[in-house]
């Protein structure tokens, strides 16, 4: 079959390479010449394990070429697949690129004799198949779906850093067809796959791809959520929880041989969050999705509070050990992930933000991802080491943040060798704490409280219900800046009822409370900030709508506490459906902005 994929990114060149494996024709096309000219001369744009072997041999046999000519390699095809960007925007996903491509197809097939099928792979909310990219392409064809040609939404599944193997051996294949005509051609592209097809609707089939990614992300951000826990409780060690959950027969099918454990439970490890171009992206969509649809999601929303959080817990798990400012330290891992030169989204953006704005001195070190960390105004001022071994050797403290399998084999006789001060935080999971110690290294790890640690943590697990989470409190409000302090702030209850304050473009946290102290500075700030009364702010939410914030928190009692714009408000109702109308009241206002 002749295929014409639009989009060369992580989704197109890799859907590119494996059809052109798989027997078929493929023209790519992008609107960038570099790139083109890079395919052509069988070089990938992109870092993905197996595509630097696979790509060029495509190009060498002419089984795959690029081309900056969209209608070219429409007319040459039959299918087509649109595999653009769809990257979040200020009110939702940014459809710029796709509305492009469909206008682009649509003029094609407006000179194109035959049946040809557009399948949509871009990642996109339900309804958009059957809704922006049918009517740009009906637009600009003047030809009605099925009318010569037919319209499909084919999600891709694929893990950055094993995509070839993905496409190559999938779980399934899914296929959201507008009629049985266009979903029966589309199954032809994949006739050569071994695997279960599912042919639903467009909208169930753009839906499956987000309740996917959204599930793996929820674990994640649950097994971080135990950690952090772990962290809190002296001589835990979160690894050992993880491996005693895995070895449930649900998550260990029984096999002749023996119990494997299933691939799910790689999410089922602790770490510092999710990160690349897929989960943050499309969990997000999915909450505001929800809000438009009048349906919350506070699980989700959760997900995502947990997952900004975590990474800079590895910089105070440093912080508790040692001064941080005019110190170097080592940061093992860019990438979001192992097998990836991607950075976006990646842990390791906030780790290496958090540790510039305290003092320290970053070297940092990937084994692929360097070159595209060169290209970030991030990392002007951050010294990029050749090796790890360069990296540690002018080291104060070493951060595990990606974990590549090269990190794997570092002996822990390496950090006390190499290092001028043998202190490594692991926020991988990589390294034993106990032969870390018997070489004579610090390790620290997410998720893991030696018994003698006396760090944050510990104390307040210890002094939870003490009156020192107050004196906390009361230093927050002394704060001289604390209005700017709290502007776009989110509050995460914590064990012991603690309550942090994070801001979520530093992502860093700024103090914490008891519960019960929350009160006190909410009235607090409302006395110095506002001379109204609670009253006059109950009309101005309710009668008035105003509204700029969003709830954060919900005490037994009802009470509600709100971010709203520069300062917190806390309102204390006592009926749930008072909580409704705010959310409601909120979701009136975002839609009509």
């Amino acid at each position: 079959m002749k295929i014409s994929i639009i989009g060369t990114g992580y989704v197109g060149v890799v859907t590119a390479a494996c059809l052109a494996a798989g027997g078929h024709k493929v023209i790519c096309v992008d609107v960038n010449a570099e790139v083109v000219r890079q395919i052509n001369n069988g070089h990938t744009p992109i870092y993905e394990a197996g595509l630097g072997e696979l790509l060029p041999e495509m190009v060498r046999s002419e089984m795959l070429c690029a081309t900056t000519d969209p209608a070219a390699a429409v007319l040459q095809t039959d299918v087509t697949f649109i595999c653009v960007g769809t990257p979040n925007g200020v009110s939702g996903i940014d459809l710029e690129q796709i509305i492009s491509a469909s206008g682009n197809v649509g003029e094609s097939l407006a000179e194109k004799a035959g049946y040809h099928v557009v399948a949509v792979k871009s990642t996109v909310l339900p309804g958009i198949t059957e809704g922006v990219v049918k009517q740009t392409i009906e637009a600009r064809s003047g030809r009605k779906v099925g009318d010569g040609w037919g319209l499909c939404m084919n999600p891709e599944f694929l893990r950055e850093g094993r995509a070839v193997a993905d496409f190559m051996s999938p779980d399934r294949v899914v296929i959201g067809a507008s009629d049985h005509r266009a979903g029966v051609a589309l199954l032809g592209v994949y006739s050569h796959l071994d695997c279960p097809k599912i042919m639903t609707t467009p909208r169930t089939a753009e839906m499956i791809k987000y309740v996917a990614n959204s599930l793996f992300a929820t674990m994640i951000s649950f097994s971080n959520e135990i950690a952090n826990m772990c962290s809190a409780i002296p001589n835990m060690d979160a690894r050992r929880v993880w491996h005693g959950v895995h070895l449930d027969r649900r998550l260990t099918p029984l096999s002749g041989e023996g119990g494997q454990p299933a691939g799910l439970i790689e999410y089922l490890w602790h770490g510092l969050g999710f990160g690349g171009s897929c989960f943050p992206k499309d969990v997000q969509a999915l909450t505001d999705f929800g809000k438009r649809l009048g349906q919350p999601t506070p699980m989700l929303d959760a997900v995502l509070a947990t997952n900004a959080s975590q990474p800079v817990r590895l910089v105070s798990l440093l912080e508790n050990e040692m001064g941080v400012t005019g110190q170097s330290v080592a940061v093992l891992g860019l990438a979001f992930k192992p097998g990836t030169d991607d950075l976006r989204e990646s842990p390791a953006l906030a780790v290496v933000t958090a540790l510039r704005r305290r003092g320290a001195r970053v070297i940092a070190h990937d084994p692929v991802a360097m070159p595209r960390a060169k290209g970030l105004s991030l990392f002007k001022g951050v010294s990029l080491a050749s090796d790890w071994t360069s990296a540690l050797r002018q080291a104060d403290a070493c951060l595990i943040v990606t974990g590549w399998p090269e990190y794997r084999k570092i002996l822990p006789g390496d950090f006390k060798r190499l290092m001028r001060n043998p202190l490594m935080i692991d926020g991988r999971g990589l390294f034993d704490p106990d032969e870390m110690a018997a070489a004579g290294v610090k390790w620290r790890g997410i998720g893991y409280l030696p018994e003698e640690s006396r760090n944050l943590d510990q104390r307040i697990f210890e002094n939870a219900r003490t009156e020192q989470a107050h004196a906390s409190s009361d230093a927050l409000l002394k704060q001289p800046d604390l209005f700017d302090l709290l502007h776009d702030t989110i509050m995460v209850r914590d064990i012991g009822g603690r309550i942090s304050f994070w801001n979520r473009g530093a992502n860093e946290m700024y103090g914490w409370a008891r519960e019960e102290a929350i009160g006190n500075i909410s009235h607090k700030l409302l006395q110095t900030r506002f001379p109204q009364s609670l009253k006059e702010i109950e009309t101005d939410l309710f009668e008035k709508g105003r509204w700029e914030g969003q709830l954060v928190h919900t005490k037994r009692d009802g009470s509600l506490i709100v971010v709203k714009s520069r300062w917190v408000l806390s309102y204390g109702y006592q009926s749930e459906d008072k909580v409704f109308e705010i959310n409601q009241i909120s979701q009136s206002n975002e839609s009509s902005n």
